[in-house]
């Protein structure tokens, strides 16, 4: 059964339940528009996002003023369940104690829990654009925002694809919206407080060659994937890692230029259960969390890298 099908089985059966539609835990741009149009369709549905929010979705919940609800504080019992969008992984939405209703998803990996209904793309480039994908109609608003969503999860088009091509530009055309106005809403200016975070992490960067790439790591206190993600405009493969003191786990960002052979997700999935905790992600953009050190983690990073290289 194709996607759209899926979700119209699903939508016939559930338009009128009582839904939390929730996001991974530090909830990026794309699941927070994923979540955020699917909500217009299902009106007893709460949107949940667990722990935090990204700082570039921060923007975006005040722009549209996103009424939503910290995922940890819902009883499932008020429900009559749970949509995961954006994820599959326990790890970074823990509902356990939720009936799994329907995932919309694009990260590889089998999913960590079972759905009555599930949509998994991972040739998508973003949650987004599988929404965008599945929905009969689109109003003019919801196209700007899932059109910001591919925009920000494929890294301004780092990972493209025909079909994400002409999915953004077709939403891009129904929004009204120009290029630019797409751009500010998915990848707005950074912070000072992030600035000064990867500066710092620059700072502390070692580096070695390993399989005739140059591996990049550095550990700091906040916004670990922004400078996973520079860090790696120079080096092949780029480990952040860092350490959460109130919740003691510590979480290691990483990205690989296109160069690179090797499957991140498979590599930070590895990491992640070695260090008690999971990983995964995408090829070129994946992440873990344990429980160890900074130091710990990204010596576990380049043990697990060296197997696959």
């Amino acid at each position: 059964m194709k996607a759209a099908e899926i979700f119209s089985s699903f939508y016939s059966k559930h338009k009128n339940s009582k839904l939390a539609i929730a996001t991974h835990e530090n909830a990026d741009v794309d699941a927070i528009a994923s979540a955020y149009v699917l909500k217009k369709y299902f009106p007893n549905s709460t949107i949940a996002i667990p722990e935090k929010i990204a700082y570039d979705a921060e923007n975006f919940v005040k722009k549209f003023s996103i009424n939503f609800e910290w995922f940890e504080r819902l009883d499932p019992k008020n429900f009559d369940g749970l949509v995961a969008v954006d994820t599959s992984s326990k790890a970074l939405l823990p509902a356990e104690k939720w009936k799994i209703l329907l995932i919309i998803d694009h990260h590889r990996g089998e999913p960590d829990f079972d759905a009555e209904y599930k949509i998994i793309d991972e040739n998508a480039g973003a949650t987004s654009q599988i929404v965008a994908e599945i929905l009969p109609v689109i109003d003019r608003e919801s196209a700007f925002i899932l059109a910001a969503g591919i925009l920000s999860d494929t890294a301004r088009f780092k990972r493209g694809s025909f079909e994400i091509f002409e999915t953004f530009t077709k939403l891009l055309k129904r929004s009204g919206k120009t290029y630019d106005e797409v751009y500010d809403l998915g990848e707005p200016e950074k912070p000072n407080e992030a600035k000064k975070a990867v500066l710092t992490a620059l700072q502390r960067a070692e580096f070695l060659e390993l399989g005739g790439y140059i591996v990049a790591f550095s550990h700091i206190g906040t916004k670990e994937s922004i400078a996973a993600s520079l860090l790696s405009e120079i080096a092949d493969i780029a480990f952040v890692a860092s350490y959460k003191e109130n919740e003691k786990i510590v979480r290691i960002s990483a990205r690989a230029r296109k160069i690179v052979r090797v499957k991140l997700n498979e590599v930070m999935k590895e990491v992640g259960v070695a260090l008690g905790g999971d990983g995964g992600g995408h090829e070129k953009a994946a992440g873990a969390q344990g429980r160890a050190s900074e130091k710990e983690a990204l010596e576990k990073c380049v043990e697990v890298l060296k197997k696959y290289i």
